[in-house]
């Protein structure tokens, strides 16, 4: 998202609604007054990555997105840290979407906070009960390249 003013209002993207076989609906954000647009709306349904996270990056919208294994995927992380946006991922498959529902509109404070105070790019990690942890900014991102990098020079050498 773009918070180009306070008053500017949000617009969320769900991409849950693939990975869930439509367990997720935006419907319980929309009840709160949140702009949520579906994955479905504007992709194809099996879309991959690569193609609908820049275009919703470039759109300045935010992501929300469930999937278990991210932390272990840095293509993925890399993927969205690229598309300039924040996203927020809720890391278990095992949740109903109800829950899934209860869990963003629980972390809806937090996210707003974390989006006014931390520039994108942002990856953040949403638990079932709500709680959100920032897990990857670019600065991140970059410091563990360089690791990576370093690490692979001492190994070649």
């Amino acid at each position: 998202m773009r918070a180009t003013n306070q008053s500017s209002r949000m617009t969320w993207f769900s991409s849950l609604i693939r990975i869930l076989a439509c367990t997720w609906s935006p419907d319980a954000l929309r009840a709160i007054g949140e702009r949520v647009e579906r994955k479905t709306d504007h992709f194809a349904p099996n879309a991959a990555d690569d193609v609908w996270v820049p275009d919703v990056g470039a759109r300045g919208w935010i992501i929300l997105t469930a999937d278990k294994n991210i932390r272990h995927n840095l293509i993925e992380i890399v993927a969205l840290l690229k598309a300039g946006t924040h996203s927020f991922i809720l890391t278990s498959g095992n949740y109903s979407g109800v829950e899934m529902a209860n869990a963003f509109i629980q972390a809806l404070p937090q996210i707003k906070g974390i989006i006014a105070g931390i520039p994108p790019p942002v990856v953040c990690i949403v638990s079932k009960t709500g709680e959100v942890r920032v897990a990857h900014t670019h600065n991140d991102l970059m410091a563990k390249a360089a690791d990576m990098q370093d690490a692979q020079k001492k190994f070649t050498t």
